[in-house]
């Protein structure tokens, strides 16, 4: 928002002010050490204003070296970054490689997770693109001169699709991190084409605003009412989860296993501490404890123990092991967090 906020580098006539420029310079900068999508729509600002001024030789070379500036302040951080691509780690080993529909389930994400929202607003866009290529054909036959590039529509598609597709490719071909709530940063664009497709729609500019209002009021009402945003959990419940250990957990001396797939399941130690816990994660790598595990719950099995389960299902190599010397006395369901609690077999 910073790098929105802040003036552009020229006016509308044109004239350049380096006051200005120097204030994009520095947004658009923290906007690139903030988050990496933020760096990547840089990066289409960056495409997009050298495309507009590509005609006009002294404004290309200024914005060409404004750009530059930006580039050398984040140069130190590109060795990191390109080190996290080839980090199965970096991004989340969980994450897979995704496939075309994960692209269209996007725009579905997009719009409350709904495939028929979601289904119109591509139609609403394919509307609005036509009517955009419509219009530039029709000034070309007129003889006026039309720059696409220096349509405002092309600028919000490069920033929507953009970081999307970019993103898709390189988790195609390099680190898997094509995750939907990454792209927050293409909700806005994705709204304002929606915006610009409804107020482009051939009728009377009195009903636009009704029209408008109106998918406004249906996306709000599906939100609270259909999706019952408000009430149902839509976050990973793993605080929760450790604080339900935490409080049911009685003698304060109960084992736990944490699963985290692809990360350290002393990742619940955090929530642990801060709900005012002595208990820590007895055994947290996964697969690598099952060796450790067996030879403890052979010699002294506990009176409890708390597997708490994320991400992904457990190794059946490690549920062998826990049913070889306990039972499951209780399961307790989190939304994308659960918790079994194992208990010592009875004799016989």
């Amino acid at each position: 928002m910073a790098l929105l906020a802040a003036p552009g580098p020229a006016s509308k006539e044109q004239v350049w002010c380096w006051k200005s420029a120097l204030a994009y310079a520095a947004a658009a900068l923290l906007a690139c050490y903030t988050h990496y999508f933020g760096g990547l729509l840089v990066a289409f600002q960056a495409l997009y204003a050298l495309l507009a001024c590509r005609a006009q030789g002294r404004q290309l070379l200024r914005w060409l070296g404004l750009y530059v500036l930006v580039g050398l302040g984040y140069a130190p951080w590109l060795p990191i970054f390109l080190a996290q691509l080839t980090n199965r780690h970096a991004f989340g080993a969980w994450i897979h490689r995704p496939v075309f529909m994960d692209l269209v389930a996007f725009q579905f994400f997009l719009f409350n997770l709904s495939e028929a929202i979601g289904g119109v607003v591509l139609a609403c866009y394919a509307l609005l693109a036509l009517a955009g290529i419509r219009e530039y054909m029709a000034r070309r036959r007129e003889g006026e001169r039309a720059d696409l590039f220096k349509a405002p529509g092309v600028f919000l598609a490069l920033w929507f699709a953009g970081p999307v597709l970019l993103t898709f490719a390189l988790s195609l071909v390099m680190q898997p991190m094509f995750v939907y709530r990454y792209f927050a940063i293409a909700t806005m664009p994705a709204y304002v084409l929606l915006a610009r497709a409804l107020f482009r729609a051939p009728v009377a500019q009195k009903w636009q605003g009704w029209m408008a209002g109106a998918v406004t009021a249906l996306l709000l009402i599906h939100l609270l009412v259909g999706l019952k945003y408000l009430v149902r959990p839509w976050h990973a419940q793993y605080r929760e989860a450790a604080e339900y250990v935490a409080q049911h957990e009685p003698a304060r001396d109960g084992v736990v296993l944490g699963y985290v797939w692809g990360a350290d399941g002393r990742y619940y130690d955090y929530y642990f501490e801060r709900a005012g816990s002595p208990l820590r994660v007895r055994f947290a790598n996964g697969e690598k404890d099952i060796p450790e595990l067996a030879a403890y719950l052979e010699k002294t099995p506990p009176q409890r123990l708390w597997f708490i389960i994320t991400n992904h299902a457990p190794e059946p190599e490690m549920i062998d092991c826990l049913k070889a010397h306990m039972v499951i006395k209780e399961r307790i369901r989190f939304y994308e967090a659960e918790i079994w609690l194992y208990v010592p077999r009875t004799p016989g």
